[in-house]
């Protein structure tokens, strides 16, 4: 049922996807059969109401022993950024390459969690999601490194550019995010990261017109191992990116009728949102106000 459960989420079969999970539900012999079932089905439920798949993952991180609030307030806020200052040292990378493998079940499953409902937290809450990375990097830095460690550095370095303005720190924190990913070499999990720092992170300190033709290849990378949520976001990186860096709109307009079209056959609907309104604004530009950009679909 866990292997159904993932192939119809992978076909956009929502209905298929919730008859196998309350089937795993049902018969599941241990809690860890159930975490990987409610992974999927958070995945899943996310693509029609965020919030409610934010809430349900947060039932379960509190199962595993992390509690977080509803809401973030400025002192959880500072709280959460100071826990994390304790770890900063002089070569953080020697730190990240020489720490123990985290071996804790419980703590592996609450990164894997905080690692589906990420993109999530990026969409609805940015305070939640400062408190999101530094419990990862707080759990890493005690119990020992995972490959979802990545995440953490990431979401880290990602709020202190956004909400904090350190584009220096964040910068620098992203790249101890590609540290963790070259130490457990993580096919899965490195298509994500690198999408999420070539978006974010490396767009402050590098020409944007070279992360064009990475996020062509970080596409294929994503959809190679199953990962059509970042695929998808990886084309909006194309998309924006291409368009900002002068490239033709002429172009941009046809890759992006193509790109809306596949998103919505993979049901990426918050993707495909995003798409069309691009598309929409790019048609205009091409002089084509009167046309329903819609229509196209």
């Amino acid at each position: 049922h866990e292997a159904a459960c993932l192939a119809y989420y992978l076909n956009s079969s929502p209905d298929e996807v919730l008859k196998h999970f309350e089937e795993i539900i049902n018969h599941a012999r241990k809690f860890e059969d159930k975490i990987k079932a409610n992974c999927i089905m958070i995945k899943s439920s996310a693509s029609g109401n965020i919030q409610g798949a934010i809430n349900s993952a947060f039932i379960i991180l509190k199962q595993l022993g992390e509690s977080f609030p509803s809401v973030a307030t400025p002192e959880d806020i500072q709280n959460a950024i100071a826990s994390i200052r304790e770890f900063h040292c002089d070569d953080p990378k020697e730190k990240i390459l020489d720490a123990p493998e985290l071996t804790d079940t419980k703590k592996l499953w609450s990164l894997k969690l905080m690692d589906h409902i990420f993109p999530y937290l990026h969409m609805m809450s940015s305070n939640l999601l400062i408190l999101i990375s530094a419990r990862m990097l707080k759990i890493s830095f005690q119990h020992g490194f995972a490959p979802e460690s990545a995440l953490g550095f990431f979401c880290y370095s990602y709020s202190l550019i956004s909400t904090f303005n350190n584009i220096e720190e964040g910068y620098r924190w992203a790249k101890l995010a590609l540290v963790v990913l070259e130490r457990f070499n993580a096919p899965s999990l490195s298509p994500k990261v690198k999408i999420c720092i070539t978006m974010f992170v490396s767009i402050w300190k590098e020409p944007v017109q070279s992360s064009v033709v990475d996020f062509l290849r970080l596409h294929q990378e994503a959809l190679l191992v199953g990962d059509i949520d970042f695929a998808a976001v990886s084309s909006k990186g194309y998309i924006h990116h291409g368009f900002i860096s002068g490239s033709s709109l002429a172009t941009i307009e046809r890759e992006c009728a193509a790109i809306s079209l596949e998103m919505m056959q993979s049901n990426q609907l918050h993707s495909l949102v995003w798409c069309m309104n691009h598309h929409a604004m790019i048609m205009a530009l091409n002089g084509k106000q009167g046309r329903d950009p819609f229509a196209v679909y």
